[in-house]
């Protein structure tokens, strides 16, 4: 964020690091001994500084910087002078021109802004916890003992209240959230006293990420229209010929509970169904990986999460982004045009030595199988521990009788053949895009040389939704705000957030039928 903004980094010999990216702050100081620039992957660092809190409630400066509270609203924060607080070209000679100057007003109130408004959504607090969808704990056990999505307890142990928060929709002071039972979960399996326990559900991901990118829910096909532009006949620039919103969706709103709304938003807000072109499909649809019945940790598991294992080459390391951590691709379960995933002896979730397939870095994902009498590909969901079979990719692209061993269906598909087959006049690499004009995609060509899997696999693709974010200054004696972040007491909070989305349905349909439109425009 503070890079967006044109700031420097805050750790001196972070500057200029990987094209100027490299993180400088965290929930807490960290550092790695073991940091080697020279052997560093990209992304990553020896070190993170805390992120500091400069809207205390009570205090002077930190390191310097004047705080927004200190005693009074500081004069330092004037909004009057905060357009000094701007690069200019005299200045700079231009290098700088219209970058937000270190350490002044305006680069303290955008960092303070960053800690109140996106650091609720971060392992390192507990959340908001105070409406349907959002309670959560911090931590390990943020995922591995969720809580309930009303907050209320299904647990037998009679020292709980099991009947607070008393609405769902809002918790009361001194109501608390609670756990929804006494059970650790990771992956699913079945207990010693025959209790089947389910695998960390999507929920628990939903608790963090459903923020303004609402990634949870456009995995599931279920699209944000904050404004309610589709009740209300005013989406821009077209309407679709028909939606449904999610009023009848009980992932969302649970008629045992009556909730009213899940993350602070009604029915009208969330689109389960938008027709643009009334062909009566599903414009904004569910992650086919949904669809089939996988859930979020059936890709993102353990090394994903948690930033590397033991033996993994990425344990212990402090990487800028979560993309660099990430190890899981599409080919690692579904191979490539050219052969088959990847696999090496492992140790199944089930204890049985087994041919698993491996992640980008070389681990091995112990709940997808080969089976070395067929070769076909099962994976068992983390989530579900139901069996789930594994298309490879090849398959899809040549003709050889490979067949879904629970439904009977055939792999091979001759648009896939086309699509991403090599246009060489060899059928063992399937079709290729051939065309009617013999020097256009021939001589070899494959669309998978050069693009990757998602460039046509995105019917769902994860949309970016606009945050307006107002702060408020309120240091009122009686109003208690608290840091996500450190816990302090501060006097400077999130007043309003505000959320636009427009579908880039229209657009597409209007880029398709307009002589012109220009290169940026037709990726939006």
């Amino acid at each position: 964020a503070m890079y967006a903004a044109g700031i420097e980094n805050s750790i001196p010999a972070h500057r200029g690091l990987y094209q100027d990216t490299a993180a400088d702050e965290g929930f807490r100081y960290i550092s790695n001994a073991a940091f080697n620039p020279i052997t560093a992957e990209i992304g990553e660092i020896g070190q993170v500084n805390e992120f500091p809190v400069i809207s205390q409630y009570n205090g002077v400066t930190n390191n310097g910087i004047p705080l927004i509270q200190g005693g009074v609203l500081n004069n330092f924060y004037n909004a009057a002078n905060l357009a000094n607080d701007l690069y200019t070209a005299a200045v700079e000679n231009g290098a700088k021109t219209n970058r937000v100057i270190e350490n002044s007003a305006l680069a303290s109130l955008y960092h303070e802004q960053i800690a109140f408004t996106c650091g609720d959504c971060h392992l390192g607090s507990a959340g908001a916890n105070n409406r349907y969808g959002d309670f959560r704990s911090s931590g390990c056990t943020a995922c591995h003992m969720a809580y309930s999505l009303d907050g209320r307890s299904r647990s037998s142990d009679p020292n709980v209240n099991t009947l607070e928060p008393a609405n769902p929709d809002a918790i009361a002071a001194p109501e608390r959230p609670h756990i929804r039972t006494h059970v650790i979960q990771n992956v699913a399996k079945t207990l010693p006293n025959n209790q089947f326990v389910t695998g960390i559900q999507d929920h628990a991901c939903a608790g963090c990420h459903q923020g303004s990118n609402r990634t949870v829910m456009q995995y599931w096909g279920i699209r944000l229209d904050q404004n309610q532009d589709l009740v209300n006949n005013f989406q821009y620039p077209a309407n679709p010929v028909n939606f449904t919103n999610t009023a009848a969706d009980t992932r969302l709103f649970d008629p045992a509970v009556n909730n009213n709304t899940f993350n602070g938003r009604n029915a009208n807000q969330y689109i389960a169904f938008e027709d643009y072109d009334g062909d009566n499909r599903d414009d904004t649809p569910e992650d086919v990986h949904h669809e089939a019945g996988l859930g979020c940790i059936d890709c993102h598991g353990s090394r994903d999460l948690h930033g590397g294992a033991v033996g993994d080459p990425t344990s212990g390391k402090i990487m800028s982004r979560q993309d660099q951590v990430v190890s899981i691709t599409c080919t690692n379960c579904h191979g490539s045009v050219t052969g088959y995933a990847e696999t090496q002896t492992c140790l199944t979730y089930d204890n049985v030595e087994a041919e698993c397939a491996v992640d980008s870095k070389g681990n091995a994902l112990r709940h997808v199988t080969r089976d070395p009498n067929n070769g076909n590909f099962i994976l068992k969901s983390r989530m579900t521990g139901n069996r789930h079979y594994v298309p490879q990719t090849r398959d899809t692209i040549i003709n050889n009788n490979k067949a879904n061993p629970f439904n009977g269906q055939l792999v091979y598909s001759r648009k896939a053949s086309y699509a991403m087959g090599r246009a060489d006049g060899d059928i063992v690499t399937g079709i290729g895009p051939i065309q009617q004009d013999p020097n256009l995609y021939t001589n070899g060509f494959s669309h998978t040389d050069s693009m990757d899997c998602v460039s046509c696999h995105a019917a769902w693709t994860n949309n970016c939704i606009g945050c307006h974010l107002a702060g408020e200054f309120d240091n009122n004696p009686n109003n208690y705000r608290f840091s996500n972040i450190t816990g302090e007491r501060i006097a400077y909070n999130e007043q309003a957030a505000d959320f636009t989305y427009i579908s880039p349905i229209p657009f597409t349909s209007h880029i398709l039928l307009t002589p012109y439109i220009p290169f940026h425009l037709l990726w939006v």
